[in-house]
């Protein structure tokens, strides 16, 4: 909450600034109209770089081709409201269509300026341009400061590996009938940790060009996989359990040696060479003897496989990551 209240404190300080600035400089050149400078500051600064640019180009292209039609339209219809309904007709189905939506208001306003003044001349269509130009230039120039949430990052990572070693942690007391209850209200705030943890990564993604950038993104997402087979795959599995024998006490163990090893710099290759090993001494141990054995080992091979598809997660993460 603390991140959030923030972040509008930035947005409003950016804002001030950037309009105040846009204002000043268009006043200042004596451009008619110079108020709709510090507007369209208002409106084009976003909360990443990358989304200002994008809304910059969008506004100024938009604003070229709106004018462009408007003017034709005004110079050989008049300057009446059944050429402003034309101009609608025509320049908002194409900007549309261009993928141009977010500059129609922008540009509307710009054309509608022309339309209270009553004229199309050189200067006026180039006093329009400035103001678009300083407008938009002072949003990117506001944006180009964004708060570090580095910080942010690295403290929601260490909360969701935490988290992850005390689900395997209750898990393996569970296998081992420790009276240890499954960790639901655990696994929904991980749940919610990962969601906000992309949606923070994705912002730091849109705030830099650099390719390390990706760093974070890649890595929740890689969490939420693993997530995803702990709480679909894994949970049903265990809750299916309902003796103990002795390949359950081995599980159980394994599933320690997983908690205790959830941190970023694993590469999860040793788990996986351990995990093989314990599907060889399966194989090596006599036939269940009753039918809730049978059943229990087929439901621990499942786990086997389960816990391996969540390693290899891991490690196909650590691969690619260390070659960049």
């Amino acid at each position: 909450m603390e991140r959030k209240s923030l972040q509008i404190d930035y947005r409003i300080i950016k804002i001030a600034i950037g309009g105040g600035g846009a204002l000043f400089l268009a006043q200042f050149l004596q451009l008619q109209n110079f108020s709709t400078a510090a507007v369209i500051t208002l409106l084009s600064i976003q909360s990443t770089k990358k989304k200002s640019l994008v809304i910059a180009f969008q506004r100024f292209v938009a604003c070229m081709i709106a004018m462009g039609i408007g003017v034709f339209l005004f110079k050989q219809l008049g300057y009446q409201p059944l050429t402003v309904t034309i101009y609608f007709l025509l320049a908002i189905p194409l900007l549309t269509r261009l993928g141009l939506q977010e500059g129609i208001v922008v540009s509307s306003v710009i054309l509608l300026q022309l339309y209270v003044i009553g004229d199309t001349t050189v200067a006026l269509v180039l006093n329009q341009i400035s103001i678009i130009t300083i407008g938009i230039a002072f949003a990117l120039l506001m944006n180009m400061y964004m708060p570090s949430i580095e910080k942010d990052l690295i403290d929601v990572k260490r909360k969701i590996e935490e988290n992850f070693k005390i689900i395997f942690a209750t898990f393996s007391l569970h296998m081992r009938r420790k009276e240890q209850e499954f960790p639901e209200s655990l696994l929904a705030e991980t749940e919610k940790l990962i969601e906000y943890s992309k949606a923070l990564a994705f912002q730091e993604l849109e705030n830099t060009f650099l390719e390390k950038s990706n760093y974070y993104f890649v890595y929740f997402e890689m969490r939420d996989r693993q997530f995803n087979i702990i709480r679909d795959r894994i949970v049903p599995i265990l809750s299916s359990l309902h003796c103990t024998y002795e390949q359950t006490n081995m599980i159980a163990a394994f599933l320690e040696e997983v908690a205790l090893s959830i941190y970023e710099e694993n590469t999860a290759h040793q788990l996986i060479a351990d995990l093989e090993d314990l599907r060889k001494q399966f194989e090596g141990m006599e036939l269940p003897q009753t039918r809730e054995e049978f059943e229990t080992r087929a439901a621990l091979l499942s786990l086997v496989k389960e816990l391996e598809s969540f390693l290899h997660i891991k490690r196909t993460f650590k691969e690619e990551w260390s070659v960049k």
